[in-house]
């Protein structure tokens, strides 16, 4: 028989003042010890995994420029073109996703060769190309040439942009007639 409060099963009948009195003094079952190993490696785990996890950060503002290399004599760090948008997410690596992209390139004396823009577009910044398959707007010669259409490719190093879709030119009649001779 049994007294009032008390069982036969090990550790049952123990107050809970005792068992944490118990726990305290290293006491502890099989079965905490388990619960408690599973809950240092789950630890363990998670702040090994929190070390890798890259958190997406926004930029604003961003920026990848493409100089000129510097010549023997005259300025260095001359500008060649520049990419920017309103704000940049990581994709993976070094490429980016632009919101709001403006692009403008640059001749040697510094007069701006064209500017265009897109919604969105992608920013490799290892091999400088930046690429959508959106929509593209140039302006060219000053305001006297301009282009647009789906999907393009730029190389910043080497100045080669590709248009590749539904591409609509507007040629302005005074750009003709300055190069006539």
């Amino acid at each position: 028989m049994q007294s009032h409060g008390q069982e036969s099963t090990p550790g049952r009948g123990i107050s809970p003042r005792s068992r944490r009195a118990a726990l305290k003094a290293g006491a502890v079952d099989g079965c905490s010890r388990r619960a408690a190993g599973v809950l240092a490696l789950m630890l363990a785990a998670g702040v090994v995994l929190w070390g890798q996890v890259n958190p997406v950060r926004r930029i604003k503002d961003f920026r990848m420029p493409e100089y000129y290399e510097a010549a023997a004599t005259g300025p260095t760090n001359q500008l060649k073109s520049l990419v920017r948008g309103a704000e940049a997410v990581p994709v993976t690596g070094n490429v980016w996703f632009l919101k709001q992209m403006q692009i403008e390139s640059y001749d040697p004396a510094g007069r701006t060769n064209f500017a265009g823009r897109a919604p969105e577009c992608l920013a490799d910044l290892d091999t400088r190309v930046a690429s959508s398959t959106g929509r593209l707007e140039l302006a060219m010669a000053q305001g006297r040439l301009s282009l647009a259409g789906l999907g393009f490719w730029c190389c910043l190093t080497n100045n080669h942009l590709i248009v590749s879709n539904r591409v609509h030119t507007v040629i302005h009649y005074s750009l003709l007639q300055s190069t006539t001779p």
